[in-house]
């Protein structure tokens, strides 16, 4: 029937879209659309909002359908995990390399005995 209907996204601005759109705070959600890449905003739109530029809010990448803090499913942006953080920010191995307090490997000691047995 093409009717849209408004949905938020978690950090963004208010878009439209057709289907059964995610919500709910069940184990599943009510409905799993979220707006998609290219999205314009109908509504919320501020600056300072991840998909705001020139004066308008058009969504950079796709939205996913997850739990969010609330306990209800909301649309955020996609490659999140269940707490919402995105890919991009998820720990990885650190760049920065800190000393140990300790020596990583003991220095080196003359064995007490020999390590080939001798032949007497």
């Amino acid at each position: 029937n093409g009717k849209c209907t408004d949905v938020s996204v978690v950090g963004d601005a208010t878009y439209c879209v057709t289907g059964a759109v995610c919500s709910g705070s069940g184990v599943i959600p009510a409905g799993s659309v979220c707006p998609k890449k290219d999205a314009v905003a109908t509504k919320d739109c501020n600056k300072g909002l991840k998909s705001f530029k020139d004066g308008k809010c058009v969504l950079v990448a796709d939205t996913v359908c997850q739990k969010i803090p609330s306990g209800a499913w909301g649309c955020v942006f996609g490659g999140s995990n269940s707490s919402g953080i995105s890919n991009s920010t998820k720990p990885s191995s650190p760049s920065i390399q800190y000393p140990t307090p300790a020596p990583s490997t003991p220095s080196a000691k003359p064995t007490p005995a020999p390590s080939t047995p001798k032949k007497y």
